[in-house]
């Protein structure tokens, strides 16, 4: 029989195994021979299972590579450095470096984002495929001119290798300047006193192999300030004196300097000099805010401050306000606390209250500070979903990881918990640990759970929609963290909009009678354990009191008068498109996907490229596309109206954009009238003979491959029933 302890260390040791080498069958496995020798059969020691089980790894693990492999893509991202010192180079010369990306999987491996630490930073264009065995490159280039010194910068690069994204790649190196200046802070004064003079030495030092010649190009004279160059030593050594003259206005006061250079690869050097003025008295805060009537009495302080090097005082203070006193306090520097203190229940009017300072300074001998109640918070809205709760659970249908349909009526006799979710969302996924370790312990009970992903599905990965994810990703994400949490995809967003979910997380737990018995927003029931005990008072047959929530406060979803054309007939109209054809929305033939857009609309352009890749997978078939442009047209540009935009703008756009189907420009919002077209874009699908069969408002149906299969029924390529 062997000892607990000896057991519980080599199953430590055996996790650690399994998840190096990255087979979680061979941990299980293991794991369960383990089990075994509890009942007295021998365990190999933790050092011939450390020697197996560590050899797959060697060759990723190699010195100087960084590399994972994606179980659900098949790619692997290997990089042999992934980070470069660039050695010493002068300011001003670009920084140039190429990575190599090498994928040693199986399949391709995309590279989704690359993303510099910074604006100096320029990742170029960079290889976005790389095929399996085959090396991409990512140029990078730095712009030094403002660098000095040690210079480190990173380049964050993502993939669909999830066990190696992100993945950092660094640049190093020590930037030179040819001339440098002491202080590094150059002509930068600062905080200065208004009545004082100024003067600086800069001493700028020549740090190339050959002698410099510097001399003031332009005048000497910037502002209230004036420079004097003077050389120290011949070629090496230079002297710049920055000089200002009081009296200085209250406000910044700025100059630039330009010094003209002997040195080929750097002409001119600049020399900013930067001075603040602060204000002659200075109040800190500027007004004295009072919150709601308090019971107990309450001070505020304020710091009144003469910024002169006049010894002023403040005198006396006073408020026009019943059982208020003020006392004052002198500090160092020409500072002053001065502390007022109300009275219990004191509450400033509308119009507010004033402390006034008497003051020994002939410039401000009376200063005003304002006495106000703060502002009363409005009342939080109520989000659509919490007006559910104590209502019967909305009927919808999900479809599971695996394919199958799943509808909220299957859930009559248990309690569920619905969590609607992202796998983008940071609060749902530190949410996720938690209810998976409760599902477990909850496991032969009356208990469901189930995590529905409100992702963006799409076929492949959008570099430049992040939110936009592969089905393959939704569910990697779960397997890899060890959620044992069943999944659903809300395909076509019908339980998305039936449960009114605008946030994530937001969870519902359902009765066993199928009403909806609480409605939380975010994750802090699953932190606090108010989940937990719901749930066990309504296994327990235990009725809940029913759940508050404010409906005065009720959140109203925005309107969107075209979603209630849906069954409608749509409007026998004939457009002209802008090659000049006559486009009628009714066919008789074909059915039509009318893709209503602005030019200036975000949302449209990212739509627009794939719904141009569906309409050509559609060519020879009964349905037509096209877009109904609804800019605001003009004849000449107008600076101060942005969305005004010319006929020969909009038809240009269209081309770049790639669109192949024909565009019709609605001048007069004709059709937008007759749709009830209030956002963009907003989609139609109208039959051959003129019903309209769905509304969507946004790319998602674009996306998520709604648009394709409500298009295959209407044209008949897929049954109805």
């Amino acid at each position: 029989m062997i000892g607990k302890q000896v057991l519980n260390r080599t199953l430590v040791a055996v996790m650690a195994l399994a998840v190096a080498a990255g087979t979680t069958a061979a941990f299980a496995q293991v794991a369960k021979d383990v089990k075994s020798t509890a009942a007295g059969s021998k365990i190999k020691s933790s050092k011939s299972l450390t020697a197996k089980s560590a050899a797959p790894r060697a060759k990723s693990g190699a010195a100087g590579q960084t590399g994972g492999t994606d179980g659900a893509s098949g790619a692997k991202i290997v990089v042999e450095e992934a980070s470069h010192d660039f050695g010493e180079i002068w300011s001003g010369a670009p920084i140039q470096h190429t990575f190599e990306i090498k994928n040693e999987g199986t399949s391709v491996l995309k590279l989704t984002r690359v993303k510099p630490s910074c604006g100096c930073t320029v990742a170029n264009q960079y290889d976005r495929e790389i095929a399996p065995g085959t090396i991409g490159k990512i140029p990078v280039t730095i712009k030094s001119g403002k660098l000095r010194n040690k210079v480190s910068k990173s380049i964050t690069v993502e993939s669909n290798d999830s066990s190696n994204s992100p993945l950092r790649l660094t640049l190093t190196g020590t930037v030179k300047q040819r001339v440098s200046m002491d202080p590094v802070r150059g002509g930068a004064f600062g905080r200065i006193a208004a009545d004082k003079d100024l003067n600086r030495v800069i001493t700028l030092t020549n740090n190339t192999d050959s002698p410099v010649e510097l001399d003031i190009l332009g005048s000497a004279t910037g502002g209230p300030f004036k420079a004097e160059l003077k050389e120290i030593e011949k070629g090496q050594k230079y002297e710049l004196i920055i000089t200002g003259k009081a009296p200085f206005a209250e406000q910044n006061s700025r100059a630039n300097f330009k010094l003209r250079t002997n040195i080929k690869d750097q002409p001119t050097i600049d020399i900013p000099v930067t001075a603040f003025v602060p204000p002659r008295v200075e109040i800190r805060p500027k007004d004295i805010i009072i919150p709601q009537a308090s019971d107990k009495a309450a001070t505020r302080n304020i710091t009144v401050k003469f910024n002169t090097s006049d010894d002023l005082k403040v005198l006396s203070g006073t408020v026009d306000a019943e059982n208020v006193s003020v006392e004052i306090e002198r500090r160092a520097n020409n500072q002053f606390k001065v502390t007022a203190n109300f009275p219990a229940n004191y509450v400033p009017p509308t119009k507010g209250h004033t402390l006034t300072l008497k003051t020994d300074d002939p410039k401000n001998a009376e200063i005003k500070v304002s006495i106000k109640r703060q502002r009363a918070t409005p009342p939080r809205p109520t989000r659509p979903s919490m007006l559910l709760a104590n209502k019967p659970a909305p009927k919808a249908s999900f479809t599971m990881a695996d394919g199958k349909t799943v509808s909220t009526d299957d859930f009559k006799g248990k309690v569920t918990l619905l969590k609607f979710y992202a796998s983008w969302c940071g609060f749902c996924k530190r949410a996720l640990p938690k209810l998976d370790v409760m599902r477990k312990d909850l496991d032969g009970t009356d208990f469901n759970l189930l995590a529905v992903s409100m992702d963006t599905i799409v076929a492949e990965p959008d570099p430049k929609n992040r939110r936009a994810v592969t089905r393959e990703f939704v569910v990697d994400q779960f397997t890899k963290a060890g959620w044992d949490v069943p999944q659903a995809f809300d395909s076509n967003g019908d339980g998305r909009n039936k449960f009114k979910v605008q946030s994530f997380p937001t969870l519902f737990l359902i009765g066993k009678t199928g009403k909806v018995e609480r409605v939380y927003m975010g994750g802090g029931a699953v932190n606090d354990g108010s989940l937990r005990k719901a749930i066990d008072d309504l296994l327990a047959g235990k009725k809940l009191p029913p759940q508050k929530v404010d409906t005065t406060t009720a959140r109203t979803p925005p309107k969107r008068p075209a979603l209630e054309l849906k069954g409608k007939n749509a409007p026998n109209t004939a457009f002209t498109t802008t090659s000049g054809d006559s486009f009628p929305l009714i066919d008789g033939q074909n059915s039509t996907v009318a893709f209503f857009y602005a030019s200036w609309c975000g949302y449209c352009k990212k739509a627009l490229p794939k719904l141009d890749e569906l309409s050509k997978s559609y060519e020879g078939k009964n349905v037509r596309f096209v877009g109904i442009n609804q800019d605001t047209i003009v004849e000449q540009l107008d600076p101060n109206n942005r969305r005004g935009k010319t006929r020969e703008q909009v038809v240009e756009q269209w081309k770049q954009l790639g669109a192949s189907f024909p565009q019709i420009i609605d001048t007069e919002k004709m059709g937008r009238t007759q749709m009830k077209v209030t956002s963009f874009p907003t989609m139609f699908l109208i039959s051959k003979t003129g019903k309209i069969e769905e509304v969507y408002v946004g790319g998602g149906a674009v996306n998520n491959g709604t648009l394709k299969k409500d298009i295959d029924k209407s044209i008949g390529l897929v049954s109805t029933k």
